[in-house]
């Protein structure tokens, strides 16, 4: 492994090293296992959230009414939260983004102009488990794009699971977003090492 992967998967990417792309169309995306895996989560989780409603519901009355709707409203809310930021595929050609819903199958396509800001989202360290996560994959797990109308963010998953072509996307994303604007990018001291939180337009 050498040390600019490694740099990327534990400190994140500089957007002033970023090198021009190779081909005009970069994409990241999952692999058929990794999509059937998350389909098949998404599915124990669903079933998770019915089985807690069908306990409510059989509650003694009046509390079953109401106890089934909160754990309907809760379990779809945790399923929400838990997938609607999932894609199959991100792609840039020039400065346009593209991504498909891993579940809806909905296509997006936004302009880098309109990205206001790039966050590491990391894989937070405590438990035993964690801890063995970040060893094994690094400690980024994805890179969040926010835009300036506060639509919905568009997720690169780097670890976790992990997109093929997360980092090459991710360098092509810089690189041409590097030619729009100068870029700075935040660091600070996360879990006792140096970290890319966050890059930004300069200036704006």
């Amino acid at each position: 492994m050498d040390e600019e992967f490694d740099l990327f998967r534990d400190f994140g990417l500089d957007p002033d090293a970023a090198t021009r792309p190779v081909e005009s169309r970069v994409r990241a995306s999952f692999s058929a296992l990794q999509m059937f895996g998350q389909y098949l989560g998404t599915v124990l989780m669903t079933c998770m959230g019915v089985g807690m409603t069908w306990g409510l519901w059989h509650l003694p009355a009046p509390w079953h009414g109401p106890g089934a709707l909160l754990g309907a409203i809760g379990g779809g809310w945790i399923l929400w939260r838990g997938t609607h930021l999932d894609q199959a595929w991100v792609e840039l050609e020039g400065t346009t983004l593209r991504t498909r819903h891993l579940y809806t199958g909905r296509e997006r396509e936004r302009d880098l102009s309109e990205v206001s800001e790039i966050v590491s989202v990391i894989l937070s360290r405590g438990s035993t488990e964690a801890n063995i996560a970040a060893a094994l994959w690094g400690r980024i797990k994805a890179l969040l794009l926010r835009f300036q109308d506060g639509s919905t963010p568009i997720q690169i998953s780097r670890a976790d699971p992990a997109m093929r072509g997360a980092r090459e996307l991710m360098e092509a994303i810089l690189f041409r977003m590097r030619e729009l604007g100068e870029l700075d990018a935040d660091v600070h001291v996360v879990q006792g090492s140096p970290l890319v939180t966050r890059i930004r337009w300069r200036n704006r």
